[in-house]
């Protein structure tokens, strides 16, 4: 499994003074940190959907987009009762379903999956990425 998490903010992961900071900021596109538990790729450029491939190389069956909400491919919305209505669904044809603490409410405007049951959702992706197989 893979992550993508998106944020408006500007990030830094790396320290003004280490040979990394200093080649990205002489110009390389990709500093790749890497060490004898974990590796951190930085990239110079805004997301696109060629970063994918490096979930297909590092073989991810799946990848979970955090944001993003108007990227075109499938995903689910995630509400809860307490923070308002459902901002893209059931209007946005990308949004495969709604997990909601509500789903009894919205089940006639599209598929709903209640959020307090964990075991449908986890059926809900599987049965989807057999379906869907995107990589």
């Amino acid at each position: 499994m893979g992550i993508i998490k998106h944020t408006h903010h500007n990030i830094e992961l790396d320290s003004p003074g280490k040979d990394s900071y200093q080649l990205r900021k002489a110009g390389s596109k990709a500093v790749l940190l890497t060490g004898e538990n974990r590796s951190q790729l930085t990239l110079e450029e805004p997301f696109s959907g060629k970063f994918f491939e490096v979930f297909k190389i590092l073989q991810c069956d799946l990848v979970i987009v955090e944001g993003m909400a108007n990227a075109p491919w499938p995903k689910l919305e995630i509400h809860r009762q307490a923070y308002s209505e459902p901002r893209y669904f059931p209007e946005d044809k990308t949004i495969q379903a709604l997990v909601t603490d509500q789903s009894q409410k919205y089940s006639a405007m599209g598929e709903c999956i209640d959020l307090n049951r964990i075991d449908e959702l986890g059926f809900w992706v599987l049965s989807f990425l057999e379906k869907n197989r995107v990589f």
